[in-house]
Parts: C-alpha cells; structure tokens; sequence
C-alpha cells in the first residue's frame, strides 16, 4: 500500500524535523505560491489545500518508488502522470479517485508551465470504462430526515437517554441547519450574539468560510438559551 504524504506549510525546522529539500522544497514551495487560490480567483479551503499537498507529495515520492527520480520539478512530464496513472490503477484504485487526483495534477502541471500536459483519465486507461460512476454534485434523493420516515422528535429524545451532550449537537443540527461538524464544534456562548449564530472559520463550515445563521423564530432563542444552561462557558 502506497504511504500518504502531507506536508504542512511550515518552513522553519522545529526540534528533530529536518528542512526539506531538493523536489520536496520545490514542491512544498509550489503549493504555498499556489494551492491557496482556486482557479475563479477565490481562496481555496484549508481542506483543499491539504488535499492537494497528500495528493502531490504521495505522487512524487511513489514515482521515486518506482524508480522515476524526479529532482527538478520542471523536469517532470507526462510520462510520469501515465506511469502514476497505471499504478493506480494496478492497485485497484477507483476511477473516481483517479479522476479527481488527475485534476489536482492538472493543476500542479500549469503550475510548472504544462497547463496541457495532464489529460483525461480514459487517454491512459483506454480499457476502462468512460462510464463508469461519476460524483454526481445533483441531489438525486431527499435528504431531510422526516422524508426519509425518521421519527424526529424521537429520535431527538433517544439521543438525549444515550448522552446529553448528544442530544444537545443533534438539536443544534435540527434547529439551526447545522452540518455535522459545525454542530459539534459549535461554542454557543461565543457563537450567539443575540440575534443569531456565527459559525467561526475553524468549526466547520463549507470552504472554511465563517457565516452568520439569523434567528428567525423565537424558538430559535429559547433553544440556544437552553443549550447554553448546559454547556460551561469557556474563556
């Protein structure tokens, strides 16, 4: 099984970690000048980043595995994305994994000046499928829970016989339309400002971005109100 890679932005050594060097430096800079702007210009979320770091320093130190020793980046063409791609592939990798490493590999090829360098998955593979499953970002079934026959207010009260504070992270989700992670990273004190919740950058929402759920019914306050009477307010 190949080793996943990532390194972080850190450039200082700290303690026994060795500076990078050679491919690894070259990368690593790379994907600080240019992993944290996506393609419209936008910032990229830390999830993103951290993806393209695993998905590239993976690559690079496989191909080393296999004997193609890649010193300057520059150097790097598409005998190489082919040579990875049949990897993959013998490993059993799906094709959807495949499809979305392609595209982080497509970037790092404009990066170095190859913008066409990296083609579509079935030019390697011409013996698979081209129609083979795709992620799909269109919601083709309901995703609420009473649409799916759950007993809501049940279900909200078994939670609260399991654990209390898990009771209190579902009501959250129900109430104000949090994601999973938003609700349990949640900190109601902080995050309550009376007319509504901000859900801060580090606690989970999508891309990384903080946003602002108003309160739109009084029931909204009573229930944060209660949240809070059960939860300790940090400092």
């Amino acid at each position: 099984m190949t080793k996943k890679w990532h390194f972080r932005s850190v450039r200082k050594p700290h303690n026994d970690i060795e500076p990078l060097a050679g491919w690894k430096k070259q990368l690593q800079d790379l994907i600080d000048k240019n992993a944290s702007t996506r393609a419209d210009g936008c910032v990229a979320a830390h999830r993103t980043r951290d993806l393209t770091a695993t998905v590239l320093f993976a690559g690079m130190n496989t191909l080393h595995e296999l004997g193609y020793r890649v010193e300057v980046l520059s150097n790097f063409g598409e005998k190489h994305i082919c040579r990875l791609v049949v990897h993959w592939h013998s490993e059993g990798k799906k094709a959807t994994t495949m499809r979305t490493d392609l595209s982080i590999w497509r970037k790092f090829a404009a990066w170095i000046g190859k913008p066409s360098m990296v083609r579509r998955l079935h030019h390697y593979l011409p013996t698979v499928d081209p129609r083979q499953p795709r992620v799909s970002s269109v919601l083709t079934k309901p995703k609420s829970w009473s649409q799916n026959g759950i007993d809501v207010p049940l279900k909200i009260e078994e939670a609260f016989l399991l654990d209390e504070r898990f009771g209190l992270i579902l009501l959250a989700q129900l109430v104000f339309g949090l994601r999973v992670k938003e609700a349990i990273c949640l900190k109601p004190w902080k995050a309550d400002s009376g007319m509504g919740l901000t859900v801060l950058s580090g606690d989970g929402p999508k891309g990384g971005r903080p946003r602002f759920i108003p309160y739109l019914v009084p029931e909204q306050v009573v229930i944060m109100r209660h949240i809070k009477s059960r939860v300790r307010k940090l400092d």
